[in-house]
């Protein structure tokens, strides 16, 4: 009976989350969130952050130790009595060395300029990466959402033609319309039809589209949130997901 209950659970949970509504604010963060350019851009980021702590760590004095210990045992002649004795010897010696570098020909200066240009660029192309993966996923999020709502559009057009020539074929019936009224409107439903047909395929294409640039997967159902009307954060913060502001404060 538990099984079947946790089974139950789990049911549900999955319904609820395949029914769940993308809105544009939550496909840039699961597109940044995902994206393997702002990941390789952050393990940049923290390569070029250990290569500062370097750098800054080379103008601090170097200092190094050690410990060294001596043990001797054996037979030994006593000078004052002049017999064999037998002798234990233990000697330990201790060394501690430091060292600080005066001047190296600006070497370490220099070293340290670079690594923290290359600090800041690295945090500059992480952000630029992240920005570009939101306006491209904004842009193919807008293409994907206008593709499906000309779908409800043509749909009620096809739906309007169909009713037109219904009527116009009892009037033909009534006497008073001709056969030719009949064909032209026939014709029209069928270039509704097409129009229809069309504009789902854009829908599916423009879908798949944005799936390529979220990095989503093309078997799972993506569906719009067209008619939201959230105020969607700027570029700038909200791509942003927890990991990636971690990562953005630890670059520092």
């Amino acid at each position: 009976m538990k099984r079947i209950v946790i089974l139950i659970g789990w049911m549900l949970l999955a319904s609820g989350v395949a029914a769940q509504s993308w809105s544009l604010d939550d496909c840039m963060k699961y597109a940044v969130g995902h994206a393997t350019d702002v990941k390789r851009e952050t393990i940049n980021a923290r390569q070029r952050k250990q290569d500062y702590h370097h750098a800054v760590a080379a103008f601090l004095p170097t200092v190094s130790g050690g410990v060294q210990g001596q043990y001797a045992w054996g037979r030994n002649i006593d000078p004052e009595t002049n017999t064999y004795n037998n002798v234990t010897t233990f000697n330990n010696y201790y060394q501690l060395y430091a060292e600080l570098n005066v001047f190296d020909g600006f070497a370490t200066i220099n070293a340290f300029r670079q690594a923290r240009l290359s600090r800041d660029y690295s945090v500059t192309a992480m952000q630029k990466a992240q920005d570009n993966i939101a306006i491209d996923v904004m842009q193919k999020y807008v293409d994907a959402a206008y593709a499906e709502a000309s779908i409800q559009i043509a749909s009620e057009k096809l739906d309007e033609s169909r009713r037109m020539l219904a009527k116009t074929k009892r009037q033909y019936e009534l006497g008073e319309k001709g056969r030719p009224d009949v064909v032209q409107m026939e014709s029209q439903v069928a270039e509704d039809e097409y129009c229809l047909t069309h504009q789902q395929n854009m829908a599916w294409q423009s879908l798949l589209a944005l799936k390529s640039a979220m990095n989503y997967p093309v078997g799972d159902d993506l569906k719009l949130d067209i008619l939201s009307s959230d105020k969607e954060d700027s570029l700038s913060s909200c791509p942003l997901t927890a990991e990636d502001k971690q990562n953005s404060e630890n670059i520092y």
